[in-house]
């Protein structure tokens, strides 16, 4: 089977767009390499802390990764720092929050980060906490205090 010189193209094309995609990173701590992104998936591989690493995509609080070309599979998010160039001293990326904001970039949610459906249906109740929050709850005339002891505006929204 020969490729013409236009499908070629379309694929080299292609590859380089693969390759602008992916996102360099390091492990923050000894990481465990799944074959799919389960937790309950085979672990192919332990990556030591501080090994460089790339991301190939995301799904929900998994990144499929490549390590030198020769490993792939997924780890939890968390296991991940992203490789950035250094920060001068008092840069607290503003600038990036800004141009999200104003359309610049897009952003994503995953909502809570690090659960995913199978530990969210694992979870067991805790009825003590439930407890434990029911002694925060306030009187408005508490409420009220506070305000005035804070000099605070009592309107609300």
């Amino acid at each position: 089977m020969t490729i013409s010189p236009v499908m070629a193209a379309c694929l080299y094309l292609c590859s380089l767009s693969l390759f602008a995609q992916q996102q360099q990173a390091d492990t923050v701590k000894e990481t465990p390499v799944h074959q799919t992104a389960q937790i309950s998936s085979a672990v192919i591989e332990r990556l030591p802390a501080d090994t460089a690493i790339a991301i190939m995509q995301r799904h929900r609080a998994w990144y499929q990764i490549s390590q030198q070309n020769t490993l792939s599979g997924w780890v939890k998010m968390l296991n991940v720092r992203f490789a950035t160039s250094p920060k001068r001293a008092g840069e607290v990326g503003i600038g990036q929050l800004l141009q999200s904001v104003s359309g610049g970039r897009s952003t994503e949610s995953t909502g809570i980060r690090g659960f995913d459906a199978e530990s969210l249906s694992n979870s067991v109740p805790n009825p003590a906490a439930v407890l434990l929050l029911d002694g925060f709850v306030t009187t408005p005339t508490q409420q009220q205090a506070f305000i005035k002891q804070g000099q605070l505006n009592g309107a609300t929204p």
